[in-house]
């Protein structure tokens, strides 16, 4: 059977969907909760990457530049992704998920000028596998996409999907 890891932020983001559909596929799911309630600061031990076929790392209500704020938990996340990449890992990221690989693989996060809260247009350059918006949005970062990576979509504010 196939194993993936799934690191769940905050207790009410769970990967809820995708996990199901990972668990329709077949996969034995893992998953790692890093914040409770209340807590500002995690000591998490985040496990060997090379334990598993697949690593979903979902949403959180962190950015990835908060590290300094909130605790070194954000830190070892982006070194466990980057270990995860260079093993040829499958990564899967949602939202600050996608924040952390893309600081993980050199590319950047930032503040964007204008939060996205609402229904967005997003365009699609694979509508066979994205489809084009309007997307449900709730941010407010940024992403520069890593050299080595191709954006699949994106919206008026910045990159929304890329690998």
């Amino acid at each position: 059977m196939r194993s993936a890891l799934v690191i769940q932020h905050e207790p009410d983001g769970p990967a809820a969907l995708a996990a199901d559909r990972l668990v329709h596929h077949g996969f034995d799911l893992t998953t790692l909760q890093v914040l409770d309630w209340g807590s500002t600061l995690s000591d998490v031990e985040f496990p060997d990457p090379l334990s598993f076929d697949l690593i979903v790392t979902t949403g959180s209500m962190h950015s990835v530049y908060d590290h300094d704020r909130i605790g070194s938990w954000i830190s070892r996340e982006i070194d466990m992704l980057r270990s995860a990449h260079a093993a040829d890992t499958a990564i899967f990221g949602i939202c600050f998920g996608a924040q952390a690989l893309c600081v993980a693989l050199g590319g950047t996060v930032e503040r964007a000028r204008v939060a996205e809260i609402g229904w967005y247009d997003v365009v699609s350059d694979v509508p066979e596998h994205i489809a084009a918006g309007p997307w449900m949005q709730w941010h407010s970062d940024v992403v520069t996409v890593p050299g080595a990576a191709t954006e699949l979509a994106r919206s008026v504010v910045g990159p929304q999907a890329w690998q």
